[in-house]
């Protein structure tokens, strides 16, 4: 009879799509000037949801900025925490 090799490997979790919250919605679309040229808020990023995707117009360059930063940066109130 052929015996069973048990590897100590541990099974890894799969990992579930993260939903992007509804919460950063709002600053898709709004800009702000950096001293060179209007940056423009384009979307949420993909790996971080607390991150947002900016763009500049002066030279189509692209990054993300943390979302609280943004807020801070274009002066919004600080929004309130939802109650789950």
């Amino acid at each position: 009879m052929a015996e069973q090799i048990v590897l100590p490997f541990r099974m890894l979790k799969r990992q579930l799509a993260v939903k992007t919250p509804a919460g950063h919605q709002d600053l898709i679309g709004e800009s702000y000037f950096d001293g060179v040229s209007d940056v423009i808020v384009t979307g949420i990023s993909h790996a971080n949801p607390n991150h947002v995707a900016v763009k500049r117009e002066s030279d189509n360059k692209q990054w993300t900025v943390p979302a609280g930063l943004i807020r801070l940066i274009m002066g919004h109130k600080k929004r309130r925490r939802r109650i789950a």
